[in-house]
């Protein structure tokens, strides 16, 4: 996990992920129950019925594999944009490759 920014910009740099806390995160960007499907599609300049393919490879949740980093996930149960399904789908995923995740779901 090197990159090089060219031009002489930045020298070379360890980009490696040791571990990742996300709170109410948008995973799955394809959920048809997330509402938050406007501010996806803003992010990647193109709606879903365009591209799926690009949502889906842009999803974290659907991205998992025994390299990813340890997580905490933390989702309220009052999130009205995004279900918090994504996140508990997500530990699920990870926790079936061997990498260790956690959830907690305050009540906020």
């Amino acid at each position: 996990n090197r990159w090089t920014v060219r031009d002489g910009c930045a020298a070379s740099a360890d980009i490696t992920v040791h571990a990742v806390a996300a709170f109410n995160a948008v995973l799955d960007f394809t959920d048809p129950h997330s509402r938050a499907g406007p501010i996806i599609e803003e992010f990647l300049c193109v709606d879903c019925e365009t591209d799926p393919a690009l949502w889906k490879q842009a999803s974290p949740g659907l991205q998992v594999s025994e390299h990813c980093a340890p997580h905490l996930f933390l989702h309220g149960t009052a999130d009205s944009l995004v279900p918090v399904g994504q996140s508990e789908r997500m530990r699920d995923a990870l926790t079936a490759t061997g990498v260790r995740a956690e959830h907690a779901c305050p009540r906020l």
